[in-house]
């Protein structure tokens, strides 16, 4: 689901607060220049990753942030793979969210 950004924080900070078994995870890319980088955070502000990338359009950068969050998830629950926990991540970039949303178009 597509939502605004303030909205997708409220609920968020209210899926953390309701449970101990819930991980929001909150990729971003960015371009600058001649650089892009991508990272992501959880919903407590804790860094996951921050990784320099080679230049390419913000919304490709945007794309590898959410995947790098994926491929962490993966690896989170391979880790572990009886945990219940619950992971969500909550994206701002509309163009890569309606990429995701109709693939191969």
């Amino acid at each position: 689901t597509i939502k605004l950004e303030e909205e997708a924080l409220k609920e968020a900070l209210a899926r953390s607060a309701t449970t101990n078994v819930s991980t929001s995870i909150f990729p971003d890319g960015l371009t600058r220049e001649e650089k892009s980088g991508i990272g992501a955070t959880t919903g407590e502000g804790q860094p996951l990753f921050s990784i320099t990338i080679q230049r390419c359009q913000h919304h490709h950068a945007e794309l590898a942030a959410t995947e790098r969050a994926i491929r962490f998830i993966k690896w989170e629950v391979m880790r572990m793979p009886r945990s219940s926990e619950v992971f969500n991540i909550f994206a701002d970039s509309q163009s890569a969210l309606r990429i995701l949303g109709k693939p191969r178009q």
